[in-house]
Parts: C-alpha cells; structure tokens; sequence
C-alpha cells in the first residue's frame, strides 16, 4: 500500500488486532524496526484507490483468472455512529436493514474464479469506491438541509465494471447482482460490453426465471444469456453469496470497522489497509489450506499458547 519498506502490514497486523490505535506497543513487538512516525505518514497519506488495490491483487487474479468467471458487485455500510459526520460518514439507507444508517458506504467489485486444478475458489475484491455525498440541498419535506452524492450508485457501478474489462483486462463471463443493482441501464450497459449478467429483481418486475429464496418466498433471476436453464442460473447466482462472507471476514477479521482515525484521509487508508488485508488472507488460504476465520484462530492460538509459557515462567521466578 505505497508503503515500500512494508510499513502497512505491520499496521494491519498489530494495530488493527490486537492494540488498536496504541502504536507504542507495536513500536516494542517489533524491536525499533519501524517507528511510530512511519505508519502514522503511512496513514495520513490517504487517497489510495482501486488502483493501488489492483497494484496488490494482480498477480495472484492473473494466477487464477478463468475465462468463466464471474464478477460479483455489491456494497456494504461501515457503521459509524459515534464519528462526526462528513463527506464519507454520512446517512446511507441501509436496504438490509430497511432504514438510514450513519457509516461509510463502501462499493466493490468482487473477483470469483476456480480453476479445475484448485479445491479452493478465489474470491477477492478488484476495485472499490465510496459513496461520498459532497453536495448539500434543503429537503423539502423536513426541512433540512441534507447531503447527496453527485454520481449514484448504478453510475458507479457501470463505471467500475468497464474499468474492470477495459482497464484491468479482467477475464470473466458473467456479471452477478442483487436487485438494488439490477437497473435497465446496467444490464444495457453490460450486455454492451459483450458480458452476460445474472441478477435479482423485484417482484414487479418481468424476469426469465423464479426460484425459491431461502425461506422468504421467491427470487426472481434475470439474464441476457438465453443458453442458461434455470437450474443454471440458480448456481451461477449462488456464487454472489461469497461476496457477503468477504463482508463479513472484512469486518470480523481485518478489522474494517475499528478505526482510531478521524479524518477522511486517515479513515480511508484504514480501509485501504482492511482490504489488502483480506487479500493477504486470500493469498495464505492457498498456502495452507485453511480460511480466514481458521488462519485468525491460528495466530490467536500461537499467541495465547506463548503468553502461557511466559505466565509460567514469571510464576517460577515468583517470590512464594
């Protein structure tokens, strides 16, 4: 992360786990290799964007890239209820939810391939953006002068999408989406890219196919691809689940929320930083076989295991 004597991932291991915004302790474990002065430089910078995601996730997307894989687009809110409000911690509708959450609306651009050769899929993120909401205006019905963002959420999307095909040369063949994505504009704009969508839609809307949804009723799948059956659709839209357990390893196990930062620069270089920790992660999952939620137990337990040694050594060295 810009950061040329590795300075971000010692931020992202210690500070992000175990003594969040207590620099002075990492400044010890590491025995004066980097100073404090370093990672906070490193996180003052800010403005790192997809780009520098890309410079990260490179290599280990073109290792495994398929020319049938699919690209998965969808957005999540950091909560931040008690952070003072600004362009980037604002009130976003939270369609999960079904109503207005303070945070930070984060979009991505997510990568699932899995080659023949591989009993593990690759799924990590390509591009992100956020939702910042610069302009004001005066609601008319309460009143009050509120914020909104100059481009929406469909518009970021579509552009994402082309910097993936044009810019990054991503291989992939499908497109999946949940329903609040799931615009003419968008598919449009996809299936004149040459690339095939699967997405869900509302109810009152006309679609190609109808499956069950887990308990609440139906979903309603569309696709410009008339080749898929519908038992081929259900699979292909199963895999946009993988997009929701990269939220969800973001935030339990990298930290995405537990920022000790206050300023737009230094809060999003944080989530920079959660980011390429995940795909640090994704990369280790390879190597050892296990996923994050079993590499995070691993490094806890080696940490515990040394402190039990330690706790028994000051115990013989005790005065009875």
């Amino acid at each position: 992360m810009r950061d040329k004597k590795g300075n971000g991932h010692i931020y992202r291991l210690f500070v992000k786990q175990f003594w969040p915004g207590n620099l002075h302790r990492v400044v010890y474990v590491v025995r004066g290799s980097i100073s404090h002065d370093k990672i906070t430089r490193m996180l003052s910078q800010g403005g790192y964007g997809s780009k520098d995601l890309w410079h990260e996730v490179k290599a280990l997307v073109r290792e495994h890239e398929s020319s049938e894989a699919c690209l998965i687009f969808d957005d999540t809110i950091v909560s931040k209820p008690y952070t003072d409000e600004s362009e980037l911690i604002c009130w976003h509708w939270d369609h999960s939810k079904g109503c207005n959450q303070k945070g930070i609306n984060l979009l991505t651009t997510f990568y699932h391939t899995q080659s023949s050769e591989s009993s593990e899929a690759l799924r990590i993120p390509v591009a992100f953006e956020y939702v910042r909401k610069m302009v004001y205006y005066n609601d008319e019905k309460s009143g009050k002068q509120k914020r909104k963002s100059a481009v929406t959420k469909n518009e970021i999307m579509r552009s994402m999408i082309e910097q993936g095909v044009k810019n990054q040369r991503l291989k992939f063949r499908y497109v999946l989406a949940g329903s609040w994505f799931s615009s003419s504009d968008n598919m449009l704009s996809i299936d004149k890219l040459k690339k095939y969508f699967v997405m869900d839609m509302k109810s009152n809307r006309k679609c190609m196919f109808a499956t069950q949804n887990r308990n609440k009723g139906e979903m309603y799948l569309v696709s410009n691809d008339s080749q898929l059956s519908a038992d081929d659709l259900r699979t292909l839209y199963k895999k946009r689940w993988s997009v929701e357990e990269y939220y969800k390893s973001l935030k339990q196990n990298t930290s995405l929320a537990k920022s000790p930062t206050r300023t737009v620069a230094t809060q999003t270089a944080h989530l920079f930083a959660s980011l390429v920790a995940y795909v640090k992660l994704e990369r280790l999952k390879f190597v050892h076989n296990l996923n994050h939620f079993a590499l995070k137990a691993k490094v806890y337990l080696s940490a515990i295991k040394m402190a039990w040694i330690q706790l028994r050594i000051m115990k013989n060295y005790s005065v009875v």
